[in-house]
């Protein structure tokens, strides 16, 4: 069952995550509730809250947790967002980006470049396995 907030990107990496045999289990990461797993002081304090959380095979973290941010490319040079792919939860590791070029289906890893997001390859699930 999918979550009816997410957007049709969120949407299509959720289809992913559950089509994956890597993935054991995957959930929506709800913002700023108690529940939620968020990064802070990663801004200066503003609180950072990955969309999704995924347990990954053979990922060495607690509960074989990933955390996942899916961003359109419009973010991809806004503000703070580039920031985000070098944001590291104590537990988790560093959260993964990804997101698809505007009329482009593939999705990509992303890391950041200079003030931007940019492309590290092709997004695959395999690739949250690695912390």
């Amino acid at each position: 069952m999918f979550p009816s907030d997410l957007n049709p990107d969120e949407r299509r990496i959720a289809e992913l995550l559950d089509d994956s045999a890597l993935v054991q289990w995957w959930h929506r990461n709800p913002k700023q509730k108690p529940e939620s797993v968020s990064l802070y002081a990663w801004d200066d304090g503003a609180g950072f809250f990955p969309d999704f959380l995924v347990s990954i095979r053979e990922r060495q973290t607690p509960g074989s947790i990933a955390l996942l941010e899916v961003k359109g490319q419009q973010l991809w040079g806004y503000d703070k967002e580039p920031d985000k792919a070098e944001a590291a939860h104590p537990d988790y590791g560093r959260v993964f980006v990804t997101g698809h070029r505007r009329g482009e289906n593939t999705f990509l890893m992303l890391r950041k470049r200079g003030e931007k997001l940019d492309s590290d390859g092709d997004f695959s699930i395999d690739r949250l396995k690695w912390t």
